[in-house]
């Protein structure tokens, strides 16, 4: 028996890091069920499903709650000051003055990285790559450990032509790339003695809009719009001004940023419409903005179908939140979102209750929902799981639900909706057909492994007298596997898991291609895995179009690893991550990621990488 880790990668460090969110946001604790608070953007991006309890008290930072408040940077964790350092090769104690850029908001002690994150990496180093992080990365682990590199303290080399808080402004401007405005605003004001504040009143004013707090961004604009001529603040100025009935200087507002180029067709015809002067159809927001969806909201005006064509979470969340948009918009805003790990599983679940159905769909949910293989399919089968009241007959549903999701790409995210579901039916005999559907859901969430691994040992046990329980056991070992704490791979389950894959001497394409991503993943992981196994792959494909990383950042991800420097490490293995097109397609990249990460001591967020592959390509 392989225990998992009490606190893992989920539950420990994120859990704290949805906290600090909470603190640094708005809102400490908000009922599971639906509001339009959480869809409109109100609550903060979250990185764990909002049912989940919180195991220990959250150790937040007081004076967080509002972007503007003058005590954040007095409440920060690992305040700018002096410090004592041994030195490793003199032995001698040395002052070491902490600039900005060493600081953060999320110190080891609450989930982040130690101070030493950045020992032994160049300064140029830092500025020239860190600016290439994959911003819009469509995998909730990369995100996740994104997110702690850049909110985590860490002393980073001085040198002669350093600038005091270079660093911390980039780590900023990435965060609130990542729609995260109200964290990078609060780690500006760490920086009391340098100029920020234009760039912490653009995330200021951001964060009010994403929040549809419309009084609150209008008065953030007419403080900045005289210190700054920046188009942004112009824009958002004739916003307010149309909005408050301003009517004859936003119209001149409005000539002038004509005049200059500056407004589009998308932005004049919502000025107009706001003004009264006249009502415009908009059917295309191809390049959607975050003060633009706003005004759309603002309006009340349905949001054109091509805005989904976004990652950016902010502007997702706030496309799904649009109450009098196209249903189905709505439902692909918020799936993506809570895919990203913007937006909690339990506010996509609140919205599929939200679609209306007709009797007949209600009447015959699964029929229904195989004509239906779409977001509103998969809300028509979680209604009809919340009104079924027998164990047996809502598995039955779930297992649809489930399996559907599986072919259409999107079985994590339906996975975590239906969780609470799921955790009704217990794992017990007259289940074990369901063990394959509730272990894989399980693995959708790092603090779940645990309960995934009940329905594996129920599948075992009866494995003998039941075909289904077999087949499941066989589909769940190669998670299993991932993540077990051994180095060795268990021989009798890999050898009957070749075992049913071959037909003869020949072995499909596709179990070629899964043994490869198994293999490397599991190889990447540390574990060892017999030769004859390795050497079966051999009869297959021996070359393959993938995804391939430079051979500059292979030697750099290569060179930091070996170097053991944790934060060069984390940082170039987003960037390698953001070159990976499909799990099919970059075993390689993937697998220098993983061991990477692996190595140098980050084995849960390794290995949180590794299931989402494996998922992703249906291991």
């Amino acid at each position: 028996m392989h225990n998992f880790k009490k606190n893992s990668w989920l539950q420990g460090v994120l859990y704290r890091f949805a906290w600090l969110l909470v603190a640094t946001f708005l809102v400490i604790g908000v009922p599971v069920s639906l509001s339009a608070e959480i869809l409109d953007g109100t609550e903060p991006v979250r990185l764990v499903p909002m049912d989940e309890e919180i195991a220990e008290d959250p150790i937040i930072p007081s004076g967080l709650d509002d972007p503007s408040s003058d005590s954040v940077s007095d409440n920060i964790i690992n305040k700018k000051e002096t410090i004592i350092i041994t030195d490793p090769i003199l032995k001698e104690e040395k002052k070491l003055s902490l600039t900005y850029d060493d600081l953060g908001l999320l110190d080891q002690n609450v989930g982040g990285f130690s101070e030493e994150l950045w020992d032994n990496t160049r300064r140029k180093f830092i500025i020239q790559v860190m600016p290439r992080m994959p911003i819009e990365t469509d995998s909730r682990a990369i995100r996740a450990i994104s997110l702690k590199l850049l909110l985590s303290p860490g002393r980073i080399a001085l040198s002669d032509n350093a600038k005091e808080g270079e660093v911390l402004l980039l780590r900023a401007k990435l965060l609130a790339q990542m729609g995260e405005f109200g964290v990078a605003s609060a780690l500006l004001r760490i920086a009391k003695e340098t100029d920020f504040d234009d760039t912490i009143a653009l995330y200021d004013s951001e964060q009010y809009f994403l929040n549809l707090d419309f009084d609150s961004a209008c008065d953030r604009v007419r403080e900045q719009i005289g210190s700054s001529d920046v188009i942004y603040w112009q824009r958002a100025l004739i916003f307010c001004q149309s909005k408050n009935n301003e009517i004859e200087a936003a119209s001149l507002g409005l000539d002038l940023l004509r005049e200059s180029g500056d407004a589009t067709e998308t932005f004049t015809a919502l000025i107009h419409g706001i003004s009264g002067i006249r009502n415009s159809t908009i059917t295309s927001l191809p390049s959607p903005s975050l003060l633009l969806v706003a005004m759309f909201r603002n309006l009340g005006m349905e949001i054109p179908l091509d805005a989904i064509n976004t990652n950016n979470p902010a502007l997702l969340r706030l496309i799904a939140g649009s109450e009098g948009s196209d249903m189905a918009l709505r439902l692909k805003a918020a799936e993506k979102a809570e895919a990203i790990g913007a937006l909690p599983a339990a506010s996509v679940g609140a919205l599929y209750e939200k679609v209306t159905f007709d009797s007949d769909q209600i009447a015959e949910p699964v029929s229904q929902s195989l004509k239906e293989k779409s977001s509103l399919g998969r809300a028509l089968l979680y209604q009809a799981t919340l009104a079924e009241s027998l164990p047996i007959a809502r598995a039955e549903i779930l297992a649809t639900a489930l399996r559907g999701a599986q072919e259409t790409g999107s079985f994590p995210t339906m996975a975590r909706v239906l969780l609470p579901a799921i955790k009704t039916i217990f794992a017990s005999p007259e289940f074990a057909w369901f063990a394959n559907d509730a272990g894989r859901a399980f693995f959708t969430e790092a603090q779940h492994w645990e309960q995934a691994r009940k329905w594996y040992e129920l599948a075992l046990s009866q494995r003998d007298n039941n075909r289904d329980a077999f087949d499941a056991a066989l589909s769940l070992w190669p998670l299993i596997a991932l993540t077990e704490d051994r180095e060795t791979i268990n021989s009798e389950m890999l050898d009957l898991w070749w075992s049913t894959k071959e037909n003869g001497d020949s072995i499909s394409p596709g179990h070629y291609r899964n043994a490869n991503l198994l293999f490397t993943l599991l190889s990447s992981l540390g574990y060892k895995i017999p030769d004859k196994h390795w050497d079966k792959l051999l009869s297959g494909p021996l070359s393959k179009p993938s995804s391939i990383i430079s051979p500059a950042l292979y030697h750099a991800l290569r060179a930091a690893t070996d170097g053991g420097r944790v934060g060069e490490t984390v940082l170039l293995s987003a960037l390698a991550f953001g070159t990976v097109k499909s799990e099919h397609e970059s075993f390689n990249t993937l697998g220098e990621i993983i061991s990477a990460l692996h190595k140098v001591g980050l084995t849960d967020d390794a290995r949180a990488i590794a299931i989402e592959m494996a998922l992703a390509a249906g291991l």
